[in-house]
């Protein structure tokens, strides 16, 4: 009898005095309010400067017709601009500060020529049927790229990690200051 009061009366002591607040591992993140984004906003990405440079004929051309990369990237946020030819890229290059380049592989050495320095562009190259060690090769300079996408959504999700990798970079540039 004495062991039953006393598991009641404990029992009473801890209901009266825990908390609807307690809760347990990852339960914090279904709380309304609270809870983790793991993509980009819509006004973020808009404010995003994104611009394809795909050479008319090339491969990645014909991927981003063929995938209607431009429809996707607009309806995810995203304002892409679109360059086909040099004269045309030096154009739009001058015109503003882009975050992020979208091009074709074969095209990397000559538009990193042409980047003012002191540029912060985030070039994302596009390979079409790499082989493997061109791939690796490619991976060990540029941390975001894709390989040989079938998705317009590859694209929105490659931005999405430049555009992180970029404001990653920019707060490291303004602690050292």
């Amino acid at each position: 009898m004495k062991a039953r009061a006393f598991m009641t009366g404990l029992l009473v002591a801890v209901a009266s005095t825990a908390s609807d607040r307690v809760a347990a591992c990852g339960d914090k993140y279904l709380n309304l309010g609270l809870g983790t984004r793991f993509e980009r906003s819509a006004s973020q990405r808009r404010a995003a400067a994104v611009l394809l440079y795909a050479g008319a004929g090339s491969d990645l051309s014909q991927t981003l017709t063929a995938l209607a990369v431009e429809d996707g990237m607009r309806k995810a946020g995203y304002q892409p601009a679109r360059a086909t030819t040099a004269a045309e890229f030096d154009a739009v290059l001058g015109r503003r500060t882009w975050d992020v380049i979208v091009l074709d592989n074969r095209d990397l050495q000559a538009v990193s020529q042409r980047l003012p320095r002191g540029v912060k562009s985030r070039l994302v190259p596009v390979l079409t049927r790499p082989t493997k060690d061109e791939l690796k090769q490619v991976r060990r300079r540029y941390e975001v790229v894709l390989a040989s996408p079938t998705k317009s959504r590859s694209f929105v999700e490659a931005v999405d990690d430049a555009l992180d990798l970029l404001e990653i970079d920019m707060v490291s540039t303004r602690k050292k200051q």
